[in-house]
């Protein structure tokens, strides 16, 4: 079978049928060949950000990037807050983003809040997401990560939560689609290691309140962009989210890449 030359810095598949594929660093050339099957039963986005080196070819390839993290930089775009510099959450002027996203070949660009940042407490506008695809609608696509995305992860920590809670979630939540500001949800750090402190979080997948935006998201037909590290026990839970609502779309950065030996 041909080899692909794939000029990667994020790629990602989609099986609308029963399989998905995860890409798997291969060192130089990505072959179609070797990438792993992992069986589904409903659409899952499989994102891998691993770079691998390009083979030359006459015909260039276009993709999207389907997960990350840009903080935009420039005239009209907030100035970094006190909270990006304090933890190194870099940016790029937005020139330079673009000009590197048509260097690679990238044709849309779907961009969040780090699990770190929504802990922290920042917000989309802080770091001028939802401006960017405001002002690159065709471009670029904002996910939503916000309040209510924080709530969970602040009542998760809790160990419990109240109606009301739940109710404030679910308001959030719904707001946000209303909106037309947002294309899906995400970056969700269900198990997200990190060394910022504090950011090291473990959420169920399914959890009642992921259960819910499963159904919210598959309302809407728009993505949940994860985090999570792979163990025995992440698995079992991401499969019970996927059962729990088949129509819901699931991206699972990385490729669903682990530190932890899995």
């Amino acid at each position: 079978m041909t080899r692909l030359p794939v000029p990667l810095v994020a790629l990602a598949f989609l099986f609308a049928g029963s399989n998905a594929v995860a890409q798997q660093p291969l060192g130089n050339i990505f072959d179609i060949k070797s990438v792993t099957p992992i069986r589904y039963t409903q659409p899952l986005f499989i994102a891998a950000v691993t770079p691998v080196a390009v083979r030359v070819s006459s015909e260039p390839i276009h993709f999207i990037d389907v997960h990350g993290d840009y903080i935009p930089q420039g005239p009209g775009f907030p100035p970094k807050s006190k909270m990006a510099v304090k933890f190194g959450f870099t940016g790029m002027p937005v020139k330079e983003f673009f000009a590197s996203m048509k260097q690679w070949g990238v044709d849309a660009f779907i961009n969040e809040m780090s699990p770190s940042s929504v802990w922290l407490g920042g917000t989309e506008g802080d770091y001028g997401i939802p401006q960017l695809s405001e002002a690159y609608p065709r471009q670029i696509f904002s996910l939503y990560g916000g309040k209510a995305i924080r709530l969970l992860y602040r009542v998760v920590e809790r160990g419990g939560y109240t109606a009301y809670q739940e109710q404030t979630f679910v308001r959030l939540i719904e707001q946000a689609m209303r909106s037309g500001r947002y294309k899906g949800f995400g970056e969700i750090g269900l198990y997200h290691m990190e060394t910022v402190k504090r950011a090291n979080l473990t959420i169920p997948a399914d959890h009642p309140w992921m259960l819910k935006l499963a159904d919210i998201a598959a309302t809407y037909d728009v993505p949940i962009d994860i985090h999570m590290e792979a163990t025995d026990e992440s698995l079992a839970e991401l499969e019970r989210l996927l059962r729990h609502n088949r129509r819901a779309k699931i991206i699972w950065a990385h490729a669903g890449w682990s530190e932890l030996g899995y």
